[in-house]
């Protein structure tokens, strides 16, 4: 079976995206057991074997790497991430973070690399040469995790946003092609019904 149960995750908690990063699983935008919702936080597991699943998820329990950690400054929502070089990439609707292994008792660092732009939608953001190309709420760029740069100009990213059909922003993908250096962006236009 390619798939299995994450038998540690606790059953009364929902996220809504699961990544594999060194040896453990990240977690984004948690809900728990008590009905609340928080958009801006990052969960990881115990660490596992490379391709495990964790034991635990129990951020409480001291016999664990596993933990928890709440995104401040912006309030957008954590809605994908990506491992770049040695940093897992955090993207809100509004910023980007990188999540960086330092061991220890906080096992993880956190910094905020940019607070003026995010990501469109999940599957929007994509390796290519070792950095990510990155579908944002209004501008397409990429980044190497220090500096980024816009990919298109302002009349076509007008043109671009313009006819993505905003029911259904969830569906914006990008794909990386089979030569490793173009990038394809699938949308639904804005006259498509799903």
């Amino acid at each position: 079976s390619l798939m299995q149960d994450l038998t540690a995750w606790p059953s009364n908690y929902k996220c809504n995206v699961v990544r594999p990063f060194k040896n453990y699983l990240i977690a984004l935008d948690i809900s728990k057991a008590s009905g609340n919702r928080f958009p801006t936080m990052v969960k990881w597991s115990d660490s596992t074997d490379a391709g495990g699943v964790p034991q635990s998820w129990d951020e409480t329990d001291p016999t664990t790497q596993a933990g928890e950690n709440v995104l401040p400054d912006t309030d957008g929502r954590c809605v994908d991430g990506l491992p770049l070089n040695d940093s897992f990439m955090i993207y809100k609707r509004d910023a980007v973070w990188a999540m960086q292994f330092i061991g220890g008792n906080f096992v993880f660092s956190f910094r905020k690399i940019f607070n003026d732009i995010g990501i469109l939608a999940r599957d929007c953001a994509v390796e290519v040469e070792g950095r990510h190309f990155v579908v944002g709420v209004n501008d397409i760029y990429i980044h190497d995790g220090v500096s980024k740069k816009s990919v298109i100009r302002n009349n076509i990213t007008r043109e671009f946003y313009g006819q993505i059909n905003p029911e259904f922003i969830d569906k914006v993908k990008c794909q990386v092609s089979d030569s490793n250096k173009e990038v394809k962006i699938y949308f639904p236009s804005s006259d498509s019904l799903d």
